[in-house]
């Protein structure tokens, strides 16, 4: 067990004013569960909306014309690739409408039902659900501190027929461990041999350390790269930039066409503007200076005992004490005022005996109900031990 013992007196506030998943009127608890992007930056994005709105060029964003995104559009999105030390050519990327939408394309246009993709054992579970829906098979591979381990998925391909390879490797999702370049670097080695495809979401790289290369930059005939601004930039614009091998320029062309027809190019305007007037450089800093206030903060309660876990996560990753069913703990949590997720909503097989809760840490409304969520939290836990 990770947190301390000594218990906390909680701050003082009723409960029921402080629920903030879809509305904060008539919620009884505080929401700890649901990763929320620190959406108070949405300001700067509406006035780059505002902005755009009395532009001259407004009505040629509103048609059929660059499926795969402007020419200017996918400029932008090349500049804020290598921002992430992410390098590739125009011509290899293209603009989808948020994350999920490209882990769809990029399934559906790669892969085939009965096809089987590596992932480390905990991971985003709505790549487990879309994986699901598609017949796709998930072979869970173990981690260690550093995330997926590259000796288990070197076995694994040897004994499985594996076509791909699924890894977060900034801040995976749940357990907010931060590939090392070395790691990175014997992922890629492994990669190679067996020939797989890389899916490599790098939806947190604004928060990992400088300079760090993505693991695509080491397989360049075998990657898809997602950068998806959900949680840099803004949730609701929902558009996300991808790169990809040469290889893959057909199928991808060939899914976008028939799957999309094309991102909304309004949306795609507001994401440039933000990049190329500096904006989104603001957004970020913003960003991770409330992560690093609110990391502080989960601090207070409880330990983070692995150096390799993001110090910037939106989220914790916290063991527990005893086994519990999933609906059990969560219902539990609940009745106590706040919302978090079990561990087996994470799991890419329902197999493993340690279970741990991913804690939100950027969805509570501020600090101040962020603090009164942890102090309950820490208190159901040491009550139940």
């Amino acid at each position: 067990m990770t947190y301390a013992v000594a218990k906390v007196a909680c701050p003082q506030r009723s409960i029921s004013s402080a629920g903030v998943n879809e509305s904060s009127e008539g919620q009884n608890y505080i929401e700890m569960g649901i990763v929320k992007p620190l959406d108070c930056s949405n300001g700067l994005v509406a006035e780059a909306i505002k902005s755009i709105a009395n532009n001259n060029y407004l009505e040629q964003l509103l048609d059929y014309r660059h499926p795969l995104g402007m020419p200017y559009h996918r400029m932008a999105a090349s500049k804020w690739m290598q921002r992430f030390s992410m390098d590739a050519p125009v011509e290899n990327i293209a603009i989808t409408s948020g994350g999920q939408n490209a882990l769809t394309l990029i399934l559906i246009s790669l892969f085939h039902p009965g096809d089987k993709i590596a992932v480390v054992t905990y991971t985003y579970p709505n790549f487990i659900e879309l994986a699901n829906i598609l017949n796709i098979q998930l072979i869970p591979i173990e981690g260690d501190e550093v995330g997926m381990m590259p000796e288990r998925l070197d076995a694994a391909c040897r004994t499985n027929q594996l076509q791909g390879i699924y890894i977060v490797p900034s801040c995976n999702n749940p357990t907010a461990v931060t590939m090392d370049m070395n790691r990175r670097k014997d992922i890629a080695e492994i990669i190679k041999k067996h020939e797989l495809i890389l899916i490599e979401d790098d939806i947190y790289s604004f928060l990992a350390p400088e300079g760090y290369l993505p693991v695509s930059h080491f397989v360049p005939e075998r990657f898809i790269y997602i950068l998806s601004i959900a949680k840099s930039l803004s949730s609701g614009m929902r558009v996300a930039f991808i790169a990809y091998a040469n290889s893959f320029v057909e199928k991808i062309t060939y899914g976008i066409f028939n799957i999309n027809i094309k991102t909304s190019a309004l949306n795609a305007e507001v994401i440039t503007e933000l990049i190329n007037t500096g904006v989104a450089d603001r957004i970020i800093r913003d960003k991770k200076e409330m992560a690093k206030v609110r990391n502080k903060l989960y601090q207070k309660y409880f330990q983070i005992t692995n150096p390799h876990e993001n110090p910037l996560s939106f989220f914790r990753w916290l063991p527990l004490s005893q086994l519990y069913q999933l609906k059990q703990f969560e219902q539990n949590a609940l009745a106590h005022g706040i919302h978090v997720y079990h561990s087996d909503r994470f799991l890419a097989k329902k197999d493993e005996s340690a279970q741990f809760i991913r804690i939100s840490l950027t969805s509570a409304k501020d600090v101040d109900e962020l603090d009164r969520g942890l102090c309950l939290l820490k208190r159901l836990l040491l009550d139940t031990e």
